[in-house]
């Protein structure tokens, strides 16, 4: 094997521990699109109505159970609610 192909494997055993979103497991990336949404007393359907953002989508981002956002939907979140992508997610730990 090539040696950055070694090194990212050896990154990926440590550092993708954390990603794992089972109880008691640290997250690197929090989405905090749930408290944004209740900090403003917003409802799913007022966001979906708003941007289009399917509610399956938007249901998944606020129990945080999706797995990535892409580059529009966070766009359209970003934009109906004036805000920036780091308002939405935060990088935790190291």
């Amino acid at each position: 094997q090539p040696m950055h192909a070694i090194a990212l494997t050896a990154w990926d055993s440590r550092q993708m521990k954390k990603y794992r979103s089972k109880k008691g497991v640290d997250k690197m990336i929090v989405n905090k699109f749930s408290e944004i949404l209740g900090k403003r007393k917003m409802k799913i359907s007022d966001v979906h109505d708003a941007t289009g953002i399917s509610r399956p989508t938007l249901t998944a981002l606020y129990y945080d159970k999706s797995k990535g956002i892409k580059f529009d939907t966070l766009d359209k979140l970003c934009r109906y609610l004036r805000i920036q992508p780091g308002d939405i997610l935060e990088r935790k730990g190291d």
